[in-house]
């Protein structure tokens, strides 16, 4: 469908190319030290969760599959008993 002639690319130097780079660059908003903060604890916020509701998730179909297949050993291993 689409041949290798299919459109022309302007062949630049490289310094051309590091003029265009920085121009574009300087184009770019950058975020404040607030929002990268505010960001950042809002990512670690949001993977503690997700990493507690895999661990209790995790946790209970070990519970489920420990009863289905009535293996007490890993439960008084890991929580003592009898």
């Amino acid at each position: 469908m689409f041949a290798a002639g299919w459109f022309k690319v302007a062949r630049l130097g490289p310094f051309l190319y590091m003029q265009q780079v920085r121009a574009e660059t300087r184009k770019v908003v950058w975020p404040t030290r607030r929002e990268s903060l505010t960001g950042f604890f809002v990512v670690l916020l949001i993977v503690a969760l997700f990493g507690a509701f895999l661990s209790l998730a995790n946790w209970m179909s070990f519970l489920v599959v420990d009863t289905l297949l009535e293996l007490p050993t890993y439960w008084n291993r890991w929580f003592g008993g009898p």
